[in-house]
């Protein structure tokens, strides 16, 4: 009985790993879904924020890196626009 045990147990491991991290990368697709509208809307705040949560959750996601940056000068431009 402890023999099958431990291979099913490993098994429920792993599939339980498979499914915590596909659920991870939805949330960052989600989450930079959010920074993208925001970019949109022109809160710009708020989108830096959102590439932010992103990053910390995954650092290679170079399409948030990017949108990141652009965030950052937008949200700096409309600082120095600003009376």
């Amino acid at each position: 009985v402890k023999t099958t045990a431990v291979p099913k147990a490993e098994a429920l491991a792993e599939s339980l790993a498979k499914e915590k991290s596909k659920t991870r990368s939805v949330s960052v697709q989600e989450i930079y879904q959010r920074g993208v509208a925001a970019m949109r809307q022109r809160d710009f705040s708020e989108a830096v924020v959102r590439f932010e949560q992103v990053l910390s959750l995954d650092p290679n996601y170079s399409d948030a890196k990017l949108a990141l940056k652009r965030a950052q000068a937008a949200l700096s431009k409309a600082a120095q626009t600003e009376p």
